[in-house]
């Protein structure tokens, strides 16, 4: 049996910094919400991680905090996608704050991955060392930003919008599928492959010197 093309976990970004010798806690979990990882940090590492010399958050979409946060207040009742957000955002940044105050505040590399951060409420409680999204770094250039693009479902949900505004929203959605997809870097049409966790690993190399030499 053959490993699939392009998609090895050793060739993680995060890997790749452990062979370099940092060594590397990594919280991530797949389908989980940003706050899920935040909540690990504070459950799995606080007994022996002291102060982490950088924090590499790797931001999902916030319809999945939104999704936790409903669960666990089940009176907050049905809210316009729009709306969902800044209320994920309200539930996970304040936790993050919470977790980084208590590691002494170290630098924040924030990834823009499978979703955006969400303002104002990111900038009231999150202050980054430096922001990026991967899908335009892997990409090489600007795209249109769009919430929801692996959870279409949500847009008929948008109260906000008229039928043309939903028909533009799904177009952006369209368009940012099509450029993974036909890029060849994302091997399952959504998150990075080899190559593109190799660009990752070689985009970070300054920043983490950078701080190291702070």
């Amino acid at each position: 049996m053959s490993p699939m093309e392009d998609w090895r976990a050793k060739n993680h970004f995060a890997e790749l910094l452990a062979d370099d010798g940092h060594r590397i806690v990594n919280l991530s979990m797949n389908g989980a919400s940003n706050n899920q990882s935040i909540s690990s940090a504070m459950s799995h590492c606080s007994s022996w991680l002291k102060t982490p010399d950088v924090v590499i958050w790797l931001h999902t979409s916030m319809m999945r905090d939104w999704s936790e946060f409903r669960h666990e207040d089940p009176n907050v009742g049905t809210v316009c996608p729009t709306q969902a957000l800044h209320l994920g955002a309200k539930y996970a940044y304040p936790r993050a704050k919470q977790v980084l105050d208590s590691y002494g505040n170290p630098p924040v590399i924030l990834l823009e991955g499978h979703g955006y951060i969400v303002e104002p409420e990111f900038s009231q409680y999150i202050k980054p060392y430096h922001t990026v999204n991967v899908r335009e770094l892997i990409l090489g250039r600007k795209l249109p930003r769009q919430d929801w693009i692996s959870e279409v479902g949500w847009v008929n949900d948008i109260t906000l919008l008229g039928q043309q505004g939903k028909q533009e929203v799904l177009d952006r959605i369209e368009y940012l599928q099509d450029q993974i997809s036909s890029s060849g870097m994302f091997p399952d049409h959504s998150h990075p492959g080899d190559r593109a966790n190799k660009m990752m690993y070689d985009y970070l190399q300054p920043i983490l010197q950078k701080i190291a030499n702070a």
